[in-house]
C-alpha cells in the first residue's frame, strides 16, 4: 500500500493515514491537529504503544487500530523502503505479526524515524 502511494499520489495529500476498516475517523478532528505540523517534514503519528521483542528489548510503534498518519514529506522514502522491509518481514516471520508493529519497525530501520504521540 505503502508503496503504491508513494508512486501514485505522493504529490497529493499532505498526509496519509492507515486505520483499520472499523475505526471512526473524525477527520475535522485530525486536519485541526495536523495544522500545527509541517508535512514536508518527515513525520510519523499515531497513538503509541510499547512492544517487548524476543530478545527483551522493547521498541515503540503507533497502533493500527487507532490509525497512523505519515507526512508528505516522509511518504517517498517509506515508498522506497517498503519493499526491503516486506521481504525482510517475509524471510523472517513469514509475513505474519503485527502490522503497526512491522511498519514502525522498518521506518525505524531505515530512516531512523520513530512514532511521535
Amino acid at each position: 500500500m505503502w508503496e503504491y502511494l508513494g508512486r501514485h499520489w505522493a504529490g497529493e495529500c499532505a498526509w496519509f493515514m492507515k486505520a483499520d476498516a472499523d475505526a471512526y475517523v473524525n477527520l475535522p478532528a485530525i486536519a485541526a491537529r495536523l495544522s500545527c505540523f509541517d508535512p514536508q517534514e518527515w513525520w510519523f503519528l499515531g497513538a503509541t504503544q510499547t512492544s517487548l521483542q524476543m530478545d527483551g528489548s522493547s521498541r515503540e510503534f503507533a497502533t493500527g487500530g487507532a490509525g497512523y498518519i505519515i507526512s508528505a514529506g516522509l511518504l517517498p522514502n517509506v515508498s522506497a523502503w517498503m519493499p526491503f522491509c516486506l521481504m525482510e518481514s517475509l524471510h523472517t516471520a513469514g509475513g505474519v505479526g503485527m502490522e503497526d508493529a512491522t511498519f514502525a519497525a522498518c521506518l525505524a530501520k531505515w530512516g531512523h524515524v520513530l512514532p511521535a504521540n
